[in-house]
């Protein structure tokens, strides 16, 4: 790991029991910040990103730091097995740090009359609270880690005044960003765990990095690395879409939790789609989910077929005949409200070719506790999802305004085969 001393602005490398203390900053990175050649060289250039840096150097240094930690200038970005490294090992980084330094570029006092116009508590302003929930620090998908694996959080303004630490302000940051005060005071080391080892849900992580972007669309999955406590190997690249359904299939080989398969489509109509989510933002409405586990052996796993899901035989019995060609797969998870409340979930599936294909997702409010234990039967039928969907590439090939692509569609498939149908689709478009 390389550090930064706070005095003198040098880099020295540390590895694993040698690493010092140190503080480490989190931040929306601007357009003039340094590098770690520029650094490195002795030419940072004058502006707002030394500036920065400076001011966070100073703050590590009045705390009692010798060490810190930036982003932009500590990782040699030109290497990308420095880059690597570096993504995969994020999330330890901020969590074995001593203190973590929040700078809200965005979070400027206003003047008035030559004068701040807050004083005292600064949170307490109700003009600051405002841009405090506004900040765009809690719309960046790198900056959920960042808030989620450090001890100790501080966040300070665009003038380094300190506005509070994760404690004094968590229903504010509640407010901003839907993470339960479980995972975000109380217990947040539990973070990267697994449901079945205390941790969130999987459809729970998704859903607080759902409405939060990213300047490279790969890095709306490398940035969950850490949450689950995993790693893949960076691909930039390959595409948004490729790089989350890799990283769901790496979720699915290291942990049981069905709550992964809980997403939300987008659309009314029942649009084909893959067992995986194309994207984290469709699992906004999931932050109440989670598993249940009420089986030995597991339910699903990735083959080389795509991933095979063990479903009771029973539900095949409805299986209509022609164009409607699809079942509801009942979901060994539920929302966690209080009891009376809970819903449990089912996915409806299209049969094509004996392959399925996911159609849409249904709720209803769970009746008796032990409803989904009961769901298991002694026969069982294995059935195989692809990962990603041939049916939705960038462009969505099927939406709202066009149900009778859909319905063509399906009439195809009951007289051809998949390809054939995909064909005759792309002539009547």
């Amino acid at each position: 790991m390389r550090l930064l001393h706070t005095e003198t602005l040098q880099f020295e490398e540390f590895f694993d029991t040698t690493i010092p203390k140190y503080a480490i900053l989190s931040h929306r990175w601007g357009k003039d910040e340094v590098s770690f050649k520029e650094m490195r060289k002795g030419q940072a250039p004058q502006g707002l990103g030394l500036t920065k840096l400076r001011n966070f150097c100073l703050q590590a240094r009045t705390d009692g730091y010798q060490w810190a930690w930036m982003d932009t200038c500590c990782i040699d970005k030109k290497s990308s097995a420095e880059l690597s490294e570096a993504i995969n090992s994020m999330y330890k980084w901020y969590r074995n740090s001593e203190e973590c330094y929040v700078y809200l570029a965005d979070v400027k006092p206003l003047l008035v009359h030559r004068r701040v116009e807050y004083e005292g508590d600064l949170i307490l302003n109700p003009r600051i609270r405002e841009k405090f929930l506004a900040s765009l620090w809690f719309r960046r998908g790198w900056t959920l880690q960042e808030l989620l694996a450090p001890r100790t959080i501080t966040f300070y303004d665009a003038n380094w005044r300190e506005l509070g630490d994760k404690h004094q302000l968590y229903g504010l940051i509640m407010e901003a960003t839907g993470i339960h005060h479980t995972y975000l005071v109380a217990e947040p080391y539990r973070c990267h765990l697994p449901y079945g080892q205390g941790g969130p849900s999987a459809a729970q992580k998704m859903s607080w990095v759902a409405k939060r972007e990213t300047s490279r669309s790969e890095d709306m999955a490398y940035c969950l690395l850490g949450l689950f406590g995993i790693n893949i190997p960076l691909l930039y690249g390959e595409g948004g879409r490729k790089a989350f359904i890799r990283l769901q299939t790496e979720i699915i080989n290291k942990q049981e939790d069905e709550s992964i398969l809980a997403w939300e489509q987008p659309y009314s109509t029942s649009v084909p789609y893959g067992i995986l989510a194309p994207h984290p933002r469709y699992f906004k409405y999931c932050g109440d989910i989670i598993p249940v586990f009420n089986r030995s052996e597991p339910r699903y796993w990735i083959t080389n077929r795509g991933l095979a899901l063990r479903v009771p035989a029973s539900v095949f019995s409805y299986l209509g005949d022609g164009v409607d060609n699809t079942v509801w797969i009942p979901l060994h998870c539920k929302e966690e409200f209080p009891q009376g409340l809970e819903k449990v979930f089912r996915i409806r599936i299209m049969l094509v070719e004996n392959i399925c294909y996911r159609v849409k997702k249904w709720r209803r409010r769970l009746q008796d506790p032990h409803e989904i234990e009961h769901q298991e039967d002694n026969e069982t039928k294995t059935i195989y999802f692809p990962l990603d969907s041939v049916f939705v590439g960038n462009s969505e090939l099927f939406s709202d305004e066009n149900e009778e692509d859909l319905r063509y569609f399906k009439l195809m498939l009951s007289h051809n085969s998949t390809t054939a149908a995909l064909e005759n689709m792309s002539l009547v478009r």
